[in-house]
């Protein structure tokens, strides 16, 4: 802790600025500067895609700036909606989704996870699915308005890899167009 020494009128000067000099830099070896911690908060927070919690959780925010379509039934990795996981992690999500389609094609999606993840994921209008290579779930919603579905999932992983949505017209329609909207976003929070 820094002591500040008061100045009596018999002091030399000489001795009273070493004294004020020692005592300024006393007060500062006790102390953190705000900038300091600032810039530590702000190294950490600019980490893409991660906001640190004091209880040790990580939450991810994923948002999606740019409309993406496809003319394809094959399923397509979207270009923003992923995030990466480490090993033997634990994991909730919530998905947004927001698209469109012509009444033929609607949407397919499913989500791609690292080898030997467990989990399952479920829609506002589906039962629960498995997330494995082959699961996916179709949405009928048709029409030209814009579709929100929301989507849930919870899921272990045992290696590091990305979480992955991808999605593609459920009826090959190669004349219509599936738009996937920016504004679609994935919140995920680790609970281990």
């Amino acid at each position: 802790m820094s002591t500040v020494h008061s100045i009596a009128a018999s002091d030399i000067v000489a001795n009273s600025r070493s004294v004020l000099t020692t005592n300024f830099a006393n007060l500062n070896t006790d102390k953190i500067e705000a900038t300091t911690v600032a810039q530590m908060l702000a190294s950490t927070i600019s980490t893409v895609g991660v906001t640190p919690s004091v209880l040790g959780e990580t939450r991810k925010y994923v948002y999606k700036s740019g409309n993406q379509t496809t003319s394809s039934s094959v399923l397509v990795n979207d270009d923003a909606l992923f995030f990466n996981v480490g090993a033997n992690e634990a994991w909730r999500m919530t998905t947004r989704l927001l698209w469109s389609s012509n009444n033929v094609p609607d949407i397919k999606y499913t989500f791609t996870a690292p080898t030997g993840t467990a989990g399952y994921f479920s829609d506002d209008d589906a039962s629960q699915i498995a997330i494995t290579p082959s699961s996916t779930t179709n949405l009928s919603a048709g029409g030209t308005a814009t579709n929100i579905v929301g989507i849930n999932g919870v899921f272990t992983t045992s290696v590091a890899g990305s979480i992955q949505l991808q999605w593609a017209q459920n009826t090959n329609a190669a004349s219509s167009v599936l738009t996937v909207y920016a504004g679609s976003n994935i919140i995920a929070e680790r609970i281990n």
